[in-house]
Protein backbone atom coordinates (compact mmCIF):
# COMPACT_ATOMS: atom_id res chain seq x y z
CA UNK A 1 0.00 0.00 0.00
CA UNK A 2 1.01 3.27 -0.97
CA UNK A 3 0.94 5.87 2.45
CA UNK A 4 0.52 9.97 1.07
CA UNK A 5 1.17 12.23 3.26
CA UNK A 6 -0.11 15.78 3.82
CA UNK A 7 2.80 18.02 3.24
CA UNK A 8 3.47 20.60 6.44
CA UNK A 9 2.80 24.00 6.44
CA UNK A 10 6.67 24.39 6.99
CA UNK A 11 7.58 22.06 3.89
CA UNK A 12 4.81 23.76 1.58
CA UNK A 13 6.80 27.52 3.04
CA UNK A 14 10.18 25.96 1.76
CA UNK A 15 9.04 24.58 -1.44
CA UNK A 16 7.81 27.94 -2.54
CA UNK A 17 10.51 30.14 -1.02
CA UNK A 18 13.33 27.39 -2.65
CA UNK A 19 10.70 26.96 -5.90
CA UNK A 20 11.07 23.08 -5.97
CA UNK A 21 9.66 19.96 -4.61
CA UNK A 22 10.81 18.61 -1.61
CA UNK A 23 11.07 14.91 -0.05
CA UNK A 24 11.57 15.65 3.89
CA UNK A 25 13.59 12.94 6.13
CA UNK A 26 13.92 14.09 9.93
CA UNK A 27 18.00 13.31 10.62
CA UNK A 28 19.25 12.59 13.75
CA UNK A 29 19.57 14.75 15.83
CA UNK A 30 20.92 14.31 19.66
CA UNK A 31 19.17 17.19 21.75
CA UNK A 32 15.68 17.82 22.04
CA UNK A 33 15.12 22.04 20.92
CA UNK A 34 16.20 21.23 17.49
CA UNK A 35 15.28 19.31 14.39
CA UNK A 36 17.27 18.08 11.83
CA UNK A 37 15.82 17.52 8.39
CA UNK A 38 17.05 16.31 5.32
CA UNK A 39 16.25 18.15 2.18
CA UNK A 40 15.90 15.89 -1.35
CA UNK A 41 14.23 17.26 -4.49
CA UNK A 42 14.52 14.91 -7.63
CA UNK A 43 16.53 12.24 -5.51
CA UNK A 44 19.43 14.34 -4.77
CA UNK A 45 20.05 15.73 -1.23
CA UNK A 46 19.71 19.72 -1.42
CA UNK A 47 20.45 20.28 1.92
CA UNK A 48 20.25 20.08 6.03
CA UNK A 49 18.05 22.30 7.81
CA UNK A 50 18.05 22.92 11.36
CA UNK A 51 14.83 24.55 12.53
CA UNK A 52 14.65 25.43 16.77
CA UNK A 53 11.76 24.16 18.10
CA UNK A 54 12.08 26.16 21.22
CA UNK A 55 14.13 29.35 22.71
CA UNK A 56 16.77 27.68 23.26
CA UNK A 57 17.10 26.32 19.85
CA UNK A 58 16.77 29.11 18.34
CA UNK A 59 19.66 30.85 19.63
CA UNK A 60 21.61 27.75 18.84
CA UNK A 61 20.45 27.92 15.43
CA UNK A 62 21.39 31.72 15.44
CA UNK A 63 24.43 31.28 16.74
CA UNK A 64 25.53 28.24 14.33
CA UNK A 65 23.84 30.76 11.25
CA UNK A 66 26.33 33.35 12.88
CA UNK A 67 29.59 31.38 13.35
CA UNK A 68 29.21 30.24 8.82
CA UNK A 69 28.69 33.73 8.46
CA UNK A 70 31.68 35.11 9.96
CA UNK A 71 33.74 31.73 8.21
CA UNK A 72 32.35 31.13 5.31
CA UNK A 73 34.98 33.12 2.95
CA UNK A 74 37.06 30.22 3.71
CA UNK A 75 37.37 26.63 3.14
CA UNK A 76 36.25 24.64 6.10
CA UNK A 77 33.30 25.29 6.60
CA UNK A 78 29.49 24.53 4.61
CA UNK A 79 28.03 27.40 2.63
CA UNK A 80 24.47 28.65 4.30
CA UNK A 81 21.76 28.19 1.50
CA UNK A 82 18.94 30.20 3.08
CA UNK A 83 18.33 30.79 6.31
CA UNK A 84 14.98 33.05 8.20
CA UNK A 85 11.54 32.15 10.80
CA UNK A 86 8.96 30.29 9.98
CA UNK A 87 6.55 30.95 12.88
CA UNK A 88 8.91 32.30 15.39
CA UNK A 89 11.48 29.58 14.52
CA UNK A 90 14.44 29.89 13.28
CA UNK A 91 16.36 27.63 10.40
CA UNK A 92 19.43 27.42 8.38
CA UNK A 93 19.51 25.52 5.40
CA UNK A 94 23.21 24.13 4.81
CA UNK A 95 24.77 22.64 1.81
CA UNK A 96 25.04 19.02 1.74
CA UNK A 97 29.21 17.96 2.43
CA UNK A 98 29.52 14.70 1.16
CA UNK A 99 32.46 13.53 3.31
CA UNK A 100 33.17 10.82 6.10
CA UNK A 101 34.88 10.80 9.18
CA UNK A 102 37.95 10.27 8.90
CA UNK A 103 40.63 10.82 12.76
CA UNK A 104 42.41 14.40 11.51
CA UNK A 105 46.38 14.23 11.79
CA UNK A 106 47.95 16.75 13.38
CA UNK A 107 48.92 18.57 10.19
CA UNK A 108 45.30 18.87 9.57
CA UNK A 109 44.15 19.93 12.91
CA UNK A 110 46.83 22.94 12.70
CA UNK A 111 45.02 23.83 9.44
CA UNK A 112 41.87 23.92 10.81
CA UNK A 113 42.99 25.66 13.80
CA UNK A 114 44.22 28.18 11.69
CA UNK A 115 41.26 29.00 9.54
CA UNK A 116 39.25 29.48 13.00
CA UNK A 117 42.09 32.20 13.76
CA UNK A 118 40.49 36.36 14.13
CA UNK A 119 41.98 38.37 11.84
CA UNK A 120 43.84 40.68 12.07
CA UNK A 121 46.12 37.98 14.47
CA UNK A 122 46.03 38.83 17.99
CA UNK A 123 47.93 37.57 20.73
CA UNK A 124 47.28 37.84 24.51
CA UNK A 125 48.69 36.30 27.95
CA UNK A 126 46.30 33.77 29.38
CA UNK A 127 45.41 36.62 32.20
CA UNK A 128 44.60 38.80 29.38
CA UNK A 129 43.00 36.75 27.03
CA UNK A 130 38.95 37.38 26.37
CA UNK A 131 37.84 33.57 26.73
CA UNK A 132 40.12 32.65 29.62
CA UNK A 133 38.24 36.42 31.14
CA UNK A 134 34.66 34.63 30.17
CA UNK A 135 35.75 31.22 31.77
CA UNK A 136 36.72 33.32 34.96
CA UNK A 137 33.19 34.90 35.28
CA UNK A 138 31.24 31.95 34.27
CA UNK A 139 33.00 29.98 36.87
CA UNK A 140 32.29 32.88 39.15
CA UNK A 141 29.01 33.32 38.70
CA UNK A 142 28.32 29.46 38.71
CA UNK A 143 29.51 29.30 42.09
CA UNK A 144 32.62 27.08 41.03
CA UNK A 145 35.22 28.47 43.20
CA UNK A 146 37.14 24.80 43.39
CA UNK A 147 37.70 25.51 39.69
CA UNK A 148 38.11 29.07 39.73
CA UNK A 149 41.39 28.32 41.97
CA UNK A 150 42.68 25.26 40.04
CA UNK A 151 42.42 28.12 36.64
CA UNK A 152 43.95 31.11 38.16
CA UNK A 153 47.31 28.18 39.07
CA UNK A 154 47.40 27.94 35.41
CA UNK A 155 47.55 31.58 34.60
CA UNK A 156 49.84 32.77 36.68
CA UNK A 157 51.89 29.64 36.04
CA UNK A 158 52.06 30.74 31.88
CA UNK A 159 53.45 33.70 30.04
CA UNK A 160 52.75 32.62 26.54
CA UNK A 161 50.80 34.26 24.51
CA UNK A 162 47.75 33.09 23.26
CA UNK A 163 45.97 34.17 19.65
CA UNK A 164 42.28 34.49 19.80
CA UNK A 165 40.13 32.05 17.56
CA UNK A 166 36.53 31.81 16.78
CA UNK A 167 35.46 28.81 18.92
CA UNK A 168 33.52 25.53 17.78
CA UNK A 169 32.54 24.90 20.88
CA UNK A 170 32.28 21.21 20.18
CA UNK A 171 35.66 20.26 17.97
CA UNK A 172 35.17 16.52 18.04
CA UNK A 173 35.69 14.43 14.84
CA UNK A 174 32.17 13.59 14.38
CA UNK A 175 31.72 17.60 13.99
CA UNK A 176 34.70 17.27 11.04
CA UNK A 177 34.12 15.66 7.87
CA UNK A 178 37.06 14.90 5.15
CA UNK A 179 36.04 15.58 1.64
CA UNK A 180 38.65 16.88 -1.65
CA UNK A 181 41.86 15.77 0.53
CA UNK A 182 40.61 18.57 3.18
CA UNK A 183 38.40 18.65 6.38
CA UNK A 184 35.32 20.87 6.87
CA UNK A 185 33.46 21.63 10.25
CA UNK A 186 30.12 21.09 11.34
CA UNK A 187 27.89 21.79 13.89
CA UNK A 188 28.41 25.67 15.14
CA UNK A 189 25.47 25.33 17.52
CA UNK A 190 28.24 26.04 20.51
CA UNK A 191 30.35 28.27 18.90
CA UNK A 192 31.97 31.32 20.23
CA UNK A 193 33.37 34.61 19.06
CA UNK A 194 34.76 37.21 20.88
CA UNK A 195 34.79 40.00 18.57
Amino acid sequence: NIVTKNRSDFIAFLESKLRQEITSSVYYSSCKYKVVLQLQSKGLVIGYLKLGITNKGNEKVQKEYSALSILEDGIIVPKVIDSGFFEEHFFILIEPIKGKQKKPLGQDLNILLSELKHSPNKEFKLSDHPRVLSIKRRLDSCNMKQYLVQLEKVIASDNSKYLLVYEHGDFTEWNMQYIDSQYKLIDFEYASSNQ
